[in-house]
């Protein structure tokens, strides 16, 4: 098989420029917009999962509840940022939703008391393009 060759592009005041675009862009996307973060604290190195709460006490609540804008998703290495998963928030329901039609999530009692209802949704397939 060919590799497929690539031109570069060695025009650095260009790539300057598109990259101030795409900061703009995104300050402008979550300036004034309301998110709802949650953080992972060390869990998922082991597990690859991330959890979303969508009950607590029987109730609605985490996604199921949120009126955020954008759902943020922080992973934590040591008590420290390693990444961010940041999704609009009816897009991530969409998507959370669609992964529990093709069996990749896990509902798991947890939490204080084990009072939320939790899925468990595996980093790689709520990133991979073909579960969307």
């Amino acid at each position: 098989m060919e590799k497929k060759k690539y031109e570069l592009n060695k025009n650095f005041t260009h790539d300057v420029k598109v990259q101030e675009i795409r900061e703009k862009a995104i300050g402008e996307l979550l300036q004034d917009k309301t998110i709802e973060i949650k953080t992972e604290m060390g869990m998922w190195k082991d597990t690859g999962n991330i959890a979303v709460e969508v009950k607590f006490n029987g109730k609605p609540s985490g996604i199921a509840k949120t009126k955020a804008e954008y759902w943020w998703h922080s992973l934590e290495l040591d008590g420290k940022s390693f990444a961010h998963i940041v999704f609009d928030t009816e897009t991530f329901k969409k998507h959370v939703k669609n992964l529990r039609k093709q069996g990749k999530v896990k509902r798991v009692e947890g939490g204080d008391d084990d009072l939320s209802l939790i899925y468990l949704i595996k980093l790689t397939d709520l990133l991979d393009p073909k579960n969307i």
